[in-house]
């Protein structure tokens, strides 16, 4: 027997704009949303996610428009140094953070998805001080 996956009730599309040149630093903002997946940017003017964290549902592909990051492991090493349009995959679970790199803003993406039968948070792990746990709100 057939079991019917479709959502309860029908998706519209979500028409989003991007336009680099018209987004004011420091910025961050979604420019689409639904219960799984989500497409946030980020202009950087210094700094980054400087805080060791982890989403335990949510796996992210972050794209450099302009400007560049690198991302650093749970060990404080460098797992990737991007420039524009290079990318990384940041998988649930796995610890990060990353800072800006150039002189100039960053423009950064985050496309984001969030497994289904999983809680949805983030963890942070403070140098001195024990993790903290809240509601992921990165994605959905």
């Amino acid at each position: 027997m057939a079991t019917d996956t479709a959502p309860a009730s029908p998706r519209t599309f979500e028409r989003f704009q991007f336009r680099p040149d018209e987004l004011a630093s420091p910025t961050a903002c979604f420019l689409a949303r639904s219960d799984i997946a989500s497409l946030f940017v980020r202009v950087l003017k210094e700094g980054g996610e400087t805080v060791l964290h982890s989403h335990t549902a949510n796996e992210a592909i972050w794209l450099v428009v302009q400007g560049g990051v690198t991302f650093y492991d749970e060990n404080d090493q460098p797992v990737a140094d991007l420039g524009p349009n290079d990318g990384v995959l940041v998988p649930r679970g796995t610890k990060y953070w990353f800072k800006k790199t150039q002189p100039e803003d960053t423009i950064i993406l985050r496309f984001g998805a969030v497994a289904q039968n999983d809680p949805n948070t983030r963890i942070n792990y403070p140098k001195d001080g024990e993790p903290q746990v809240r509601a992921d709100q990165s994605a959905a």
